[in-house]
């Protein structure tokens, strides 16, 4: 019996002394696990008046760069667009607007032989104009700084309404859709930018 007593406590001390071994060689926990486990921050805000890149576009050869910048003022809820010409230092274009206003850069805003280019303007109610420049910045012939290609077509009081411009034709006829007095699809039409011209397709 007392050797049965003893071989129990041997086996024991055995399991005991293994445990305390075992114990010293595990690796510490370490603290910065749990952070591991957090979200990622969230990055900070573009502060109230400082001038930002929304975006740019590149010509058809890829020479020629044109970028929107815009400037939000909160406050006077407001906000202030200016286009360039990468080549150039001063704006082609400059236009504050409402906060629920907006300007854009269409992807092929760039007319082929990059003479000139067209710019969105979206108003509060959601309707688009569409602004012509030289790519230069220079005026026109007579002095305009742009052509609203919608004011224009408006004025020929006929039995379609602008709806969108989608691109370029060639170097100086840009394409756009039309509505029928019965909100229908209309023709499409060429807006020819030296004469101002309007000249429509054949469905």
């Amino acid at each position: 019996m007392p050797q049965k007593i003893a071989l129990g406590l041997g086996i024991i001390a055995l399991v005991v002394t293994a445990a305390i071994m075992l114990q010293k060689q595990a690796p510490p926990a370490r603290p910065a696990d749990s952070a591991n486990l957090s979200a990622t921050p969230s990055p900070s805000p573009v502060p109230d008046g400082k001038e930002a890149i929304v975006s740019t576009v590149t010509s058809l050869t890829g020479e020629k760069k044109l970028i929107l910048k815009n400037t939000v003022h909160k406050k006077e809820q407001t906000q202030d667009y200016a286009l360039f010409n990468a080549d150039f230092s001063d704006p082609i274009f400059t236009k504050t607007v409402s906060l629920a206003e907006f300007i854009s850069i269409p992807r092929n805003s760039w007319a082929p032989e990059e003479k000139y280019v067209f710019i969105e303007k979206t108003n509060a109610n959601g309707q688009k104009d569409y602004l012509v420049f030289q790519a230069s910045g220079k005026p026109f012939a007579k002095g305009e700084a742009y052509f609203d290609v919608k004011e224009l077509f408006a004025l020929k009081k006929n039995n379609y309404t602008f709806k969108e411009a989608t691109g370029w034709a060639s170097p100086t006829l840009l394409i756009f859709t039309t509505l029928k007095e019965d909100g229908s699809k209309g023709s499409s039409f060429w807006f020819e930018v030296p004469s101002q011209a309007f000249l429509q397709l054949a469905r």
